[in-house]
């Protein structure tokens, strides 16, 4: 059985903000964050627990799963009794920090 993935609407923001980067400042690589945002809700639909857990302060059971292409970080919780994946942030790994992660406990 696989599970399902849905987005928060601040994980949709992001994604949107970071396809329009990829589009302005590369080109000829406009669709790679798209591309890569489908292979990788596709594994996480079959692999759930794919994302390394992420450790931090005041959530538990984070998972984080790095896309190598576009060096983003596709930041998510699984609940296995309901079988479903919720996508919570699109961060970039150069940032050096991850997002705010208060926000969904």
């Amino acid at each position: 059985m696989t599970a399902s993935v849905r987005t928060t609407l601040e994980a949709d923001r992001q994604v949107l903000a970071a396809e329009l980067w990829w589009a302005e400042r590369r080109p000829l690589a406009a669709s790679a964050l798209a591309d890569e945002l489908v292979v990788a809700f596709e594994r996480l639909r079959w692999f759930p627990k794919l994302g390394r857990l992420y450790k931090a302060r005041g959530v538990k059971a984070v998972r984080r799963l790095f896309l190598s292409r576009t060096r983003y970080h596709l930041y998510y919780v699984y609940n296995e009794d309901a079988k479903a994946v919720v996508i919570f942030s699109l961060w970039s790994a150069v940032r050096g920090k991850g997002p705010p992660l208060h926000r969904i406990s």
